[in-house]
């Protein structure tokens, strides 16, 4: 949903989503885990119909062995640095 006191106020906002969508740039709701926002941005590139069927497959499984066991659970805004890096070190070593 997009608002604004104005028409031309509303329509600019409308148009900055939805350049924002057409560039793969996902908002987050404040809530959003990094497993949620992959499932988003995976969605929006099969969306676009660039990749082959395979590639996408590929991009899945690679997300759902290596980022979700690790990262998913991470809200974003949140993480710090230390977070990633520690969970990065914990993957690598898994």
């Amino acid at each position: 949903m997009v608002y604004g006191s104005t028409k031309r106020q509303v329509q600019a906002k409308l148009k900055t989503a939805q350049d924002a969508r057409d560039n793969l740039i996902v908002t987050t709701g404040g809530n959003m885990t990094v497993s949620t926002w992959m499932d988003q941005w995976l969605d929006g590139l099969d969306a676009t119909g660039k990749l082959k069927a395979s590639t996408s497959r590929s991009y899945r499984e690679v997300v759902n062995l290596y980022v979700r066991p690790h990262l998913g659970h991470i809200r974003l805004g949140y993480p710090s640095p230390r977070e990633f890096e520690v969970s990065w070190d914990n993957q690598e070593t898994a």
